[in-house]
């Protein structure tokens, strides 16, 4: 099994690969290893890590290019829409890891509202995961 708790690095090449992001490929493909990075994007699981991946791509959210934005967005649509917890990780400090995977994205909802109304190659991707919310 792969150590999550020993991914700081995964985590920060994915950001920096979101950062990075200009155009639909590499949009696609920052999503894809930001994915990877907080769990294990071929079985739609995920660990604690991603409290940390939520937390840190609110700022880009709040001010990168919107190709940076759509990845952040397109990861959040399969983390809540589709992926679960690895089974080592279901609950996290006494609670599930999906309530509070979910209560954290609600929370940064103005952002992703803000988003979704503009006309940014972002805007459509904001709009679905207010959907799956």
């Amino acid at each position: 099994m792969k150590a999550y708790f020993d991914a700081p690095d995964s985590l920060n090449a994915a950001l920096a690969a979101i950062e990075r992001a200009h155009d639909e490929a590499s949009c696609v493909r920052a999503a894809e290893i930001l994915l990877d990075a907080v769990g294990n994007n071929h079985a739609g699981t995920y660990c604690p890590l991603v409290l940390a991946a939520v937390e840190r791509t609110t700022e880009i959210l709040q001010g990168s290019n919107a190709w940076s934005q759509r990845a952040v967005l397109e990861a959040l649509i399969d983390l809540c829409g589709s992926f679960e917890p690895d089974q080592a990780y279901m609950q996290y400090e006494g609670t599930s890891l999906a309530t509070i995977l979910h209560s954290r994205v609600v929370a940064i909802g103005p952002q992703i509202k803000a988003i979704s109304i503009g006309t940014s190659p972002a805007a459509a991707s904001a709009s679905d995961l207010l959907g799956v919310l």
